[in-house]
């Protein structure tokens, strides 16, 4: 269940339940998965009239699957070799027989070469542009492979300790509109230990007015807790930027090591 608490310092997420995408299902509009052509044009049928993708009818779309889905047309959905297909999927839930589908836009895109322009111009002076590995389009599976999600973009360091799993070490999430309850289980998958099990998760959500991007990571109690939040307000002439608690990336976050401490230890 993704309850919001607040405390004295921040803001908190619970941990994944048995299901990760069981939260969404009041918030989001959901079909019955039958065929590979059903989903398709259900996706197709979201994107074929609009211009720009806050104009898509449903930027995010379920699909549950029942006993009678055959499993040779779930093999072929979740195929990462059928691009016309797998570039839609975001999220799955084995446990839950649900498939997240995102419409995909020039957006994503953007937001998340801002954030890597910024990263590789912090580590630009430390000489470690090829210590970075980049995560787009990598499908990332957790909790036994029961669950898994592709981040919009992610972070983590080529060369790894012996043991340390190969995904982002930072995961970046983006939506339009009033998608908190999709964020906060992007947040909750990339930070649980059995899954993303990443050491900080972006998230940045879109409305017309306004941009907010959000740090999320492990406090010193093992919590899923917001670090830092940034606004930024379009008015009449410019963009205001309200940072007073502005998002850090530690060095020890992005390359999982101590910055004098060598990448194989």
């Amino acid at each position: 269940m993704a309850v919001m608490t607040t405390d004295e310092d921040c803001d908190e997420l619970e941990y994944l339940g048995c299901s990760f995408l069981e939260d969404l299902l009041p918030s989001i509009k959901t079909y019955t998965l039958c065929s590979e052509s059903q989903f398709l044009n259900l996706i197709n049928s979201q994107t074929s009239h609009s211009t720009t993708i806050l104009d898509i009818p449903h930027e995010l779309l379920l699909f549950r699957t029942s006993e009678d889905t055959d499993i040779y047309t779930l093999k072929t959905i979740l195929n990462l070799e059928n691009p016309d297909i797998s570039t839609y999927i975001s999220s799955i839930d084995l446990s839950g027989r649900l498939l997240l589908s995102k419409m995909p836009s020039v957006s994503h895109g953007s937001v998340g070469g801002v954030f890597h322009d910024i990263i590789l111009s912090s580590i630009l002076p430390m000489d470690l542009k090829h210590a970075l590995k980049t995560y787009i389009g990598s499908r990332i599976w957790g909790a036994q492979e029961k669950r898994a999600k592709e981040p919009d973009y992610g972070w983590g360091p080529k060369r790894r300790a012996p043991g340390q799993p190969d995904r982002p070490t930072i995961a970046l999430e983006f939506a339009y509109s009033k998608a908190d309850k999709k964020l906060q289980s992007d947040v909750r998958f990339w930070l649980s230990p059995r899954d993303g099990n990443a050491n900080s998760c972006l998230t940045v959500r879109i409305l017309q007015s306004n941009i907010r991007v959000e740090q999320w990571h492990h406090d010193n109690r093992g919590r899923l807790c917001r670090k830092g939040v940034v606004w930024i307000t379009k008015t009449t002439d410019r963009l205001v930027v309200d940072n007073n608690y502005p998002t850090r990336i530690s060095f020890e976050d992005l390359f999982n090591r101590r910055a004098d401490c060598p990448p194989s230890k």
